[in-house]
Parts: C-alpha cells; sequence; structure tokens
C-alpha cells in the first residue's frame, strides 16, 4: 500500500511529532470511508495509536487488497480511436495493477494469455490485426504480457508522432488560411481605392469635357459675331461715309464730275 509505507515514514515513525500530531496529520490526508473509519477518535494521545489499529484492520487485508487490484485491473478504460494518450493510460493501467499484485506475491507471468486476450478486447480491430501480424512474424508461440505492453508501446510512440505532425499540419493551414484571408481584405481595400480614384478621374475628365464644350460654344459664338459684325456695319464702309463723301465731292467738283467720281466709287463697292 503506498499511502500506508508513504505516511509510516514520513509521519508514524517521525519521532519529532507528538501522538497528536500524527493523529491531526492523518486526518487531514484521509477522505471518504477511511477518513469516516477514524471519525470516532478524538484528538488524544492515545486515540492517534486506536486510529492507526483501526485503519490497519479495516484496509490491511491482504485478500481485499488483492480483489481490489484484481477489479480494477479488469476494469479497463476506454481506449479512444487516434487519441495516443487514451492508449498511454491503457498501458499504465495495467502495469500499475499487475506490479502491485505481482509485489503481493501472486504469480502475474502466469497469467500472460489471459491478460492478453481480455486486454486485447479492449483494443480497435486495426490494432488487434497489428497485434496478430506481430505475433506471426516473430513466430510467438505464447507471448508475454511484456511483450504485449511493449507492442502498445510503439504504437502509442507512433500515434504521437503523427498527432503532432498533424498538429503542426493544423497550425500551418490555419496561418495559411488566416494570410489568406489576410491578403483578400487587402485586395479588396485597394479595389475599394482604385474604384473611388477610377471615379474620381472620371468625374474630372467630365467637368474638363463639358468645360472644353463650353469653351468652343463660346469661340464659335464669338466668330459668328465678327463674322456677322463685319457684314452688317455700315459705319466701317457703310452709307454715312460714302454720302459724305459725296456730299464733299460735290461741293468741290462740278455736278457732272461729282456724279462721275460717285457713280465710279459705286462701282468698286459690292
Amino acid at each position: 500500500m503506498p499511502f500506508k509505507d508513504s505516511f509510516t515514514s514520513i509521519i508514524h515513525k517521525n519521532p519529532k511529532l507528538t501522538e497528536i500530531q500524527k493523529l491531526q496529520y492523518l486526518r487531514d490526508v484521509l477522505k471518504d470511508e477511511a477518513l469516516q473509519v477514524i471519525n470516532s477518535s478524538t484528538t488524544s494521545v492515545e486515540n492517534y495509536t486506536v486510529a492507526w489499529d483501526l485503519l490497519a484492520n479495516h484496509y490491511d487485508n491482504e485478500r481485499l487488497i488483492i480483489n481490489s487490484h484484481l477489479a480494477q485491473l479488469l476494469n479497463f478504460p476506454q481506449i479512444v480511436k487516434e487519441k495516443p494518450v487514451s492508449l498511454k493510460q491503457f498501458i499504465i493501467h495495467i502495469r500499475t495493477h499487475l506490479k502491485a499484485l505481482e509485489d503481493l506475491g501472486l504469480p502475474v507471468n502466469q497469467w500472460n494469455a489471459i491478460i492478453i486476450s481480455l486486454a486485447k478486447s479492449k483494443l480497435d480491430c486495426h490494432l488487434q490485426h497489428e497485434w496478430e501480424e506481430e505475433v506471426n512474424q516473430r513466430a510467438l508461440d505464447m507471448s508475454t504480457t511484456e511483450e504485449f505492453l511493449n507492442f502498445l508501446n510503439e504504437r502509442y510512440r507512433m500515434l504521437e508522432v503523427l498527432e503532432r505532425n498533424q498538429d503542426k499540419y493544423d497550425q500551418t493551414i490555419q496561418a495559411l488560411d488566416t494570410i489568406t484571408i489576410s491578403m483578400e481584405e487587402m485586395r479588396k481595400d485597394i479595389n475599394i481605392k482604385l474604384d473611388t480614384i477610377i471615379q474620381m478621374v472620371q468625374e474630372q475628365s467630365t467637368k474638363q469635357s463639358v468645360a472644353e464644350s463650353n469653351v468652343a460654344a463660346l469661340q464659335e459664338i464669338k466668330t459668328n459675331q465678327e463674322t456677322q459684325s463685319i457684314k452688317a456695319s455700315p459705319s466701317l464702309f457703310g452709307v454715312s461715309s460714302i454720302s459724305t463723301m459725296s456730299s464733299s465731292v460735290g461741293s468741290t467738283f462740278p455736278s457732272h464730275k461729282a456724279s462721275v467720281v460717285t457713280s465710279g466709287f459705286d462701282s468698286k463697292w459690292p
């Protein structure tokens, strides 16, 4: 009993502790049924020995201890497929209880066939098949429990490596997904900015095109106005000037000469 051995060496045989202190330590470490066994004991010098004897009589029973380990041994923990930690717990479970039973003097090395058969039934079909192949390859007429546990331990290590690699792969994929998402968000942001710039350029081009059209229209209006002014205005080379010139000529020259001059001028003007 690991608890009894540890408590005996540290507390029970410690000469520096009083009986009352030992009883208090005992109460502090016990729980559930074991604590109920000594609850009737009061804290006194005499009652530590009484409490210790009560526990020894109740639990220090080899037959009960053997039965307890056998029951726990056969209550195998569940193995979760592709979960190496569950296979490790399965191996530790078998080793722990077999070692305890061996320490109690039981011939556990003669139980190989029984232990292997019961434990193998708890494995998944894939592991069972691998174990059978292992037995056939090594030509083992009668495998030992230790060989069976070593086989399981090798498979545990393989699964552990695969799980670590899978974790790294998953982390890499997650990182790549994060990068992809970031790049996609960046692309969307760039596209939004480009769309804004394109819209601004288009608006500016539209404004410039309208301005150019307006300038052209104004230029055309100006040209038309100038042309019309030249053709229509008599103040430049019009009637008033011609009349003035006729009057001037008439006063200077005789009437028949003035008529010739004016008629000659008129013939040249459209």
